[in-house]
């Protein structure tokens, strides 16, 4: 489910130490809202970019429309993503333990018809940052892969292992922390437990993201990606530069609900040139 869009360009936003079930453009910064903010149901649309000089016209859907769905403690308990003609293309299903602690994922084809399901084990029911084990079975109940967490003092994942389905490692991450126990480091290791990437995080005064360094195995630089806000903690600014390409550049604009959430946002490449258009239909509780 891969593609260059904007929902591409927002893996690039998040710091995912999780192998989720959910593809990443489900817990992106399209179904953020405000704090304390609560949302029965988001509808994101996303749309081609028309330049028209003074304005800028919505054109094709580019991507599919994903509906998100939320219980009373604003927890996400469905995706579904609709093709241009509103047919189910695939349906996510999160379900919760009386505590809120996510206890599985389901991932259906169409809406019926099961194609993974993860469970999730915690060594204390009560606190997430107890996960100690997702599994991600088939439809035929067959484990696919296990993601094992390790953690620290402060309950903050100190290492992380994919495996396959008859537990062989294929990936190890390695995480370090900063005096504020923010993310400051991210070590990638291969099977044979040999260093691929490490990725440093940077943060602004106010504690947003604001660099991303990418180091090779020799401690070269790969790229880096760097952020700049609006007074809402909206992106507004995103600069990706990789070793040997040309550097990307995109802003985004906003169009604000009456509730401070925008519910409209242009993004132009390299300043300029318009892109894409995305639309969120916002229905609070």
């Amino acid at each position: 489910m891969k593609r260059f869009t904007f929902c591409a360009i927002m893996l690039l936003f998040s710091i995912s130490i999780s192998f989720a079930l959910l593809p990443p453009q489900y817990t992106s910064d399209n179904f953020q809202l405000l704090p304390n903010q609560r949302a029965k149901r988001i509808v994101v649309k996303t749309f081609k970019a028309i330049d028209q000089g003074d304005k800028v016209k919505i054109g094709e859907p580019k991507e599919n429309t994903i509906v998100a769905s939320y219980n009373s403690n604003n927890d996400p308990t469905s995706f579904t993503e609709l093709d241009k003609n509103g047919n189910v293309v695939v349906h996510y299903v999160v379900e919760y333990n009386i505590n809120g602690l996510v206890t599985s994922e389901k991932k259906y084809s169409k809406l019926d018809l099961l194609e993974l399901f993860s469970s999730f084990n915690y060594t204390n029911n009560k606190k997430e940052n107890t996960l100690s084990e997702e599994l991600i079975y088939n439809d035929h109940g067959n484990l696919v892969y296990v993601t094992t967490y390790a953690r620290n003092k402060n309950g903050s994942p100190s290492s992380s292992q994919r495996l396959d389905g008859q537990r062989t490692v294929i990936l190890s991450y390695i995480y370090t922390y900063d005096s504020l126990y923010r993310l400051e480091s991210e070590i990638l290791s291969d099977r044979n437990h040999k260093m691929q990437q490490q990725t440093r995080y940077h943060y602004n005064e106010d504690g947003r993201l604001e660099l991303e360094e990418q180091q090779d195995s020799n401690g070269k630089l790969r790229g880096t990606t760097s952020y700049s806000y609006d007074e809402k903690g909206n992106k507004i600014n995103i600069r990706i530069s990789r070793t040997g390409e040309a550097v990307n550049a995109y802003r985004c604009d906003y169009l604000l609900d009456a509730r401070g959430n925008w519910i409209k946002q242009t993004i132009y490449l390299n300043e300029f040139v318009p892109i894409l258009v995305v639309t969120r239909q916002i229905e609070y509780m």
